[in-house]
């Protein structure tokens, strides 16, 4: 799949196939097609249920095939998967235009909804991450000297402590996941390698899992960071920080950063502070 260029996460939650194309369209490069299909997908968003793909690719202008890899690439394992969730992405939405408006959501309710979600994400994430594991993970990564950062999202938590591992000598990759990523992990990483991989539960994040045997063949070191306990070949990981899955699209995201900040925080405070 063509999504090295792909750099943003725009398939935090697979669920909502709106908030998908929207940052798809978003994200995406001028000159990248999946830019003009993710376009052309929303400004027929809610007719695409009743249509068939060649119908959908002739509004969009390209292929059958171009728009099924397109579907591939955005996170679902097939077109009729596509259709499947954005049909129950519909239903949970009112339609103004063209802009959604979650239905439970008002101006008066917002802050609180968002803050019962928040403060129940948090509470449940203070249960499980393990602060051992976490101890561990960090010294996995200060003896790694070459460190691979998979992940679907990047932030500024992310780039701080891609920095503090960068600052202590280490050298710092981020990727997106995709199946071309796998290929090259299978191809072979140099020695002392370490593979953090972030599953929040998607397709195209849990897809990286099959490469977990080949690089344990290789002696690669492999953390994971998951919104579930147990995903393909997780025995075979070094470490699970296990999260928990999110309440909402917000507090999946800020799960994984306050995850990334306290293993930040870990390193600088045991390699760099010293």
């Amino acid at each position: 799949m063509k999504t090295e260029g792909i750099s943003k996460n725009y398939n935090r939650n697979a669920e909502n196939v709106v908030a998908v194309l929207v940052g798809c369209y978003t994200f995406l490069g001028e000159s990248d097609i999946n830019k003009r299909i993710a376009q052309m997908t929303l400004k027929n968003v809610s007719r695409i249920p009743e249509m068939s793909v060649e119908e959908i690719a002739g509004e969009c202008g390209v292929s059958v095939s171009s728009y099924l890899r397109f579907c591939k690439e955005i996170g679902y394992r097939s077109f009729t998967d596509f259709k499947l969730r954005l049909s129950s992405s519909l239903k949970k939405y009112l339609y103004m235009g063209s802009t959604p408006i979650a239905e439970y959501f008002t101006p008066d309710n917002f802050f609180d909804l968002y803050k019962e979600f928040v403060y129940q994400d948090f509470e449940k994430l203070e249960k499980l991450m393990d602060p051992e594991v976490c101890r561990q993970a960090v010294e996995s990564l200060d003896q790694a000297e070459n460190i691979y950062m998979v992940d679907l999202f990047y932030s500024t938590i992310r780039f701080a402590l891609q920095g503090d591992l960068a600052f202590a000598g280490k050298c710092v990759t981020m990727e997106a996941p995709s199946d071309a990523l796998i290929e090259r992990f299978k191809a072979g990483l140099p020695e002392k390698s370490l593979v953090l991989l972030f599953l929040d539960g998607t397709y195209r994040t849990e897809n990286m899992c099959l490469a977990i045997p080949e690089l344990k063949k290789m002696n690669v070191h492999v953390t994971a960071i998951s919104c579930n306990k147990h995903f393909k070949h997780w025995e075979e990981c070094d470490e699970i920080i296990h999260t928990g899955p999110g309440s909402s699209p917000i507090s999946s995201m800020m799960i994984h950063d306050l995850v990334i900040h306290y293993l930040s925080i870990l390193y600088r405070h045991f390699h760099i502070s010293k």
